[in-house]
């Protein structure tokens, strides 16, 4: 399985009339590009920064995880909604010039999982 850019959603709010977009990044461990098998386990981080003068309140993180893992749901950090299969989506305020981190843990559960791409460029809605 992978996670690219396509997977990862952050819905951005205007804020006064203009619109500031926090920047995102996305770690796993084992590191990108790494060969898995059924059974490891693979943590994520994702870290939202806003680099603006202003914060930004009302912000949702959508993250789609890929066919064949497992969430583990306590290890949602901070806890997220993770009612809809295969996805965790977060709420949250960012204060200005701040970053906040999520994470969490899957369990490789297909024997055909090979590769781990966590470094994708986030998509944004707005």
């Amino acid at each position: 399985y992978t996670i690219d850019a396509e997977n990862l959603l952050v819905t951005v709010n205007r804020v006064n009339n203009r619109i500031d977009i926090p920047k995102l990044d996305k770690f796993s461990v084992p590191a990108e590009g790494t060969a898995v098998q059924a059974g490891n386990t693979i943590a994520y981080t994702i870290e939202v920064k806003n680099d603006g003068a202003l914060p930004l309140t009302g912000q949702t993180l959508l993250d789609t995880l890929p066919t064949g893992v497992a969430l583990d749901v306590a290890s949602v950090n901070p806890a997220g909604d993770t009612s809809v299969a295969g996805q965790i989506t977060w709420k949250f305020d960012l204060g200005a010039y701040s970053a906040k981190t999520f994470t969490y843990t899957v369990t490789v559960t297909d024997a055909n999982a090979c590769s781990i791409r966590a470094g994708a460029i986030p998509w944004f809605e707005i």
